[in-house]
């Protein structure tokens, strides 16, 4: 029966601990505004494109089906760019590291397609 209220507990405000059953809520490393200030500008340019083509897919991907492919390829093959890149990537970080990453991965897209 103490599972069951762990379970319930932990599920309704917090986590209990087993031994005592007292809750406590765990620590959280870092706050959100240490997380809003480490985005770029690379960051964001490269999430409106992903959301973009995201959409395009949703909305147009079966009308437009020569086009998608396109953009599938592309797209496959800038994640296989940017698996590339990041696990080849030395010690120190490329001179540029964040245009390195967004724009070689692009440039893998554009001629894996």
């Amino acid at each position: 029966m103490s599972n069951f209220a762990g379970a319930v507990g932990g599920a309704l405000g917090g986590l209990v601990n087993p031994n005592n059953g007292t809750s406590f809520t765990p620590q959280v490393p870092g706050q959100v505004n240490d997380v809003i200030q480490k985005i770029t500008a690379n960051d964001g340019i490269l999430g409106a494109v992903t959301m973009g083509i995201g959409f395009y897919f949703l909305i147009l991907g079966f009308k437009l089906y020569k086009p998608t492919m396109f953009l599938m390829g592309f797209v496959a093959g800038a994640v296989i760019g940017y698996s590339a890149l990041m696990h080849f990537r030395p010690p120190e970080g490329y001179p540029s590291d964040n245009n390195v990453v967004m724009y070689g991965s692009g440039a893998i897209g554009l001629i894996c397609e």
